[in-house]
């Protein structure tokens, strides 16, 4: 198996695929990191490509703020228990901050581009949800590096310093040929996974192997801007907490819309992780240019002090259901995992939690190379779109088009007036980011039926789900059907925005 990417998407997956060789006891895994030989017709090793942090022949794998992805780095609760309980990951080993509450505030309409935002008037307009172990903050130049040093460690080939050059494929196996530390290699194998993030001639390359293409209106892809600053006593950071600012700006040229939000919160080891984040994909090319880095810097958090590390990025998010995870021919087999397959979440620009998870089709990968009978790999990918994770992803494409992106920023505030009115409807949004689960009861309790049926009487949020209630994202099965199993993802518990479909269709 060849992994091309060594994120947490890359790295996940590697980890469970060299856990479950060895386990299944497919023979030794290669620890020979200089001399890159084909991979897969041996079912020997799994061979992960990094281009950053250079030569680690030999050495622990490090990162530097300049090898370090512009992130925001926050990860989700439950990508926080993926990295424990299933990657056996340390936290400890890393500085990260524990997240346990939310703030969230709207800032309304941008008439005229940029405005400085007077911080007191973003607290009179703000919501504070309690969130306990909803996730923690850390930074991706200490994530990726132990991920990578322990996917080694479990007996799995990480090449640092590399550049992938060409992909081709040969009968049913895929020829990676690059450039490394040590000079060209090439490595051929059946089992490709592409982790590869927002690279676009990349997912262009794998895009080709699997014989498909994505349509431009389900690429939502935005921009996101990052930056580390000082502390400041007027700086609405509370300790644990995240403050979350929603805000609508002109597309140049256009009678719409688009939503941006920014984001404000500890950095582990002192200081502040700020940043904002462009989701209205598809104008992309028409978002406001004057957004430099050291400008939306400036301008977007003129409280800050010292700003530095700033970097912007495409942040991939697209619909599910029109790029299938991967694609199985014959005996080859591509996958995309991660940012590479456009699964960050619309509603918070998140996607390291859905990356770690992601990386659980190793698992399944590793089995089919030890038994050679890809029926459960074929079943799993079928399988994947319905999983909690993918559901949860298309129930938040509906709710940020409806809602959070709405042209009218009444709809926005009048659904976070409801947050602040019923603080359990606040504990059911933080609970459905985080993807916890409830059972039906939950979902036809008096108490939520209640707080529902008032939400639906205010007019601009009646007609927001309305119009999200015919989304044809909203077709897929958002509600398990009793006991009724879902082979690998197992039973379907309904998710809390569940409650909408229950509401809208009786």
């Amino acid at each position: 198996m060849v992994v091309i990417g060594g994120g947490p998407a890359g790295a996940s997956t590697a980890i469970r695929a060299v856990r479950t060789l060895r386990q299944m006891g497919s023979g030794r895994l290669h620890a020979d990191l200089r001399t890159p030989r084909p991979v897969g017709q041996q079912h020997e090793r799994v061979l992960v490509l990094e281009s950053r942090y250079g030569d680690s022949v030999g050495r622990p794998i490090t990162a530097t703020h300049e090898t370090a992805k512009p992130c925001g780095g926050f990860v989700m609760g439950s990508g926080v228990d993926y990295l424990r309980e299933q990657l056996g990951i340390d936290l400890s080993a890393i500085p990260h901050v524990p997240i346990n509450h939310l703030t969230v505030s709207n800032m309304g309409h941008y008439v005229h581009g940029q405005r400085r935002v007077p911080y007191e008037h973003l607290l009179s307009r703000s919501v504070r949800l309690e969130a306990p172990g909803w996730g923690i903050t850390v930074h991706r130049h200490d994530l990726d590096p132990l991920l990578l040093n322990h996917a080694r460690d479990e007996g799995a080939r990480v090449m640092t310093g590399t550049t992938v050059q060409r992909i081709h494929s040969i009968g049913d196996d895929f020829v990676v040929e690059g450039t490394g530390p040590e000079g060209e290699f090439q490595a051929t194998t059946s089992m490709l996974v592409g982790a590869f993030g927002a690279n676009a001639a990349m997912r262009s390359a794998f895009l080709d192997l699997m014989g498909t293409q994505l349509p431009e209106s389900a690429n939502r892809t935005g921009t996101a801007f990052r930056l580390l600053a000082d502390r400041t006593e007027t700086a609405l950071v509370p300790d644990g907490g995240i403050h979350l600012t929603f805000f609508h700006f002109p597309l140049r040229g256009e009678p719409q819309t688009g939503t941006s939000f920014l984001w404000h919160y500890d950095a582990p080891g002192g200081g502040i992780n700020a940043g904002s984040v462009f989701l209205r994909a598809e104008h992309r090319d028409r978002v406001p240019m004057e957004y430099s880095h050291r400008l939306a810097a400036e301008t977007l958090f003129p409280e800050f002090q010292n700003p530095r590390d700033i970097h912007g990025a495409a942040l991939p998010i697209y619909v599910p259901g029109h790029l299938p995870p991967a694609k199985i021919t014959g005996q080859g087999v591509v996958v995309l995992r991660g940012d590479a397959a456009g699964v960050a979440n619309p509603l918070t620009g998140g996607g390291i939690a859905e990356a770690l998870e992601g990386g659980e089709i190793g698992t399944v990968m590793a089995r089919t190379i030890v038994s050679g009978d890809r029926a459960p790999l074929q079943r799993y990918v079928a399988e994947e779109g319905q999983s909690p994770m993918i559901q949860n992803l298309a129930i938040a494409h509906a709710v940020a088009e409806h809602i959070v992106h709405n042209p009218n920023p009444a709809v926005l505030q009048a659904f976070l007036g409801a947050l602040e009115t019923h603080p359990f409807t606040g504990r059911v949004g933080t609970d459905f980011l985080s993807r916890k689960e409830y059972e039906l009861g939950f979902l036809g309790s008096p108490r939520m039926m209640g707080i529902g049926a008032r939400l639906i009487m205010n007019g601009d949020v009646r007609r927001a789900l309305g119009s999200m209630a015919r989304d044809p994202l909203m077709d897929q099965p958002i509600l398990g059907g009793g006991s009724q199993e879902r082979g690998f993802f197992g039973r379907l518990k309904p998710t809390p925005l569940g409650l909408l479909r229950l509401l809208l269709r009786g």
